[in-house]
């Protein structure tokens, strides 16, 4: 059967070369559809039989590639190439291309989610509250982590105590020290150091280091204070 020229959307012909507006008036009589990918035209669906079907294998197509949901250098692109160990490539028919990428099982989560922060400067307090300081922030789905940390204390006068502790999201206490130094000297700093295990649900959870002296004229001290954090399960 011979179509009418009018009605003859040529392979690789972009749609903003054809006058869709124009051709379609010959079609008034007959629902008529257009489906295309990037600024091709693929196919076009009517009931008049003098359309001719445009074959998607003709029409290069435009892919558009993102990171993140930022686009990468130089998209769209015509191809596509999977790398990397185990990912596999396959035609699952019907037009789909089927892309096997490997990943860890639910179970197969450890040291994900790291985090580390540290303030190694030295900190002094008069301060019979607590000063906080180092806080860190991670934003985590559900699951078990280990939360670690590492400091150095000092208490100007082996009379009076230093108060240190640890916690998580400002509520939960993961350690605490109150202790006297066994000479009063700035010379000497003592090292603490500890990890906990803890349930987390989603979203974002807080630890800190914080500190104080145990009277307010006698000074505290810390210094290398260090929080790291990890899942474990």
């Amino acid at each position: 059967m011979a179509y009418a020229n009018k009605y003859k959307f040529l392979p690789n012909v972009p749609t903003h070369d054809v006058d869709m507006a124009h051709e379609f008036l010959h079609l008034t009589d007959t629902p008529a559809t257009f489906s295309g990918s990037g600024t091709k035209l693929v196919r076009v669906n009517t009931q008049e039989n003098s359309i001719e079907f445009v074959s998607p294998s003709e029409v290069p197509a435009s892919i558009y590639v993102e990171d993140e949901h930022s686009s990468i250098d130089n998209t769209p692109h015509i191809t596509l190439n999977f790398v990397g160990p185990g990912v596999s490539a396959v035609d699952a028919g019907s037009g789909v291309a089927e892309i096997n990428i490997p990943g860890r099982s639910e179970d197969d989560v450890f040291g994900f989610s790291f985090s580390e922060e540290s303030s190694e400067n030295e900190s002094y307090t008069n301060s019979t509250s607590y000063v906080q300081k180092l806080r860190m922030s991670v934003d985590v789905p559900d699951g078990d982590y280990r939360i670690g940390w590492y400091y150095e204390w000092s208490q100007e006068n082996s009379n009076w105590r230093f108060y240190g502790k640890v916690e998580l999201d400002d509520s939960i206490g993961l350690a605490e020290i109150k202790v006297r130094p066994s000479e009063s000297s700035w010379n000497h700093w003592h090292a603490t150091s500890g990890f906990d295990y803890q349930t987390l649900s989603s979203g974002t959870h807080t630890i800190d280091i914080d500190y104080k002296t145990s009277k307010w004229n006698k000074t505290a001290g810390i210094r290398k204070a260090r929080i790291e954090f990890w899942r474990v399960s």
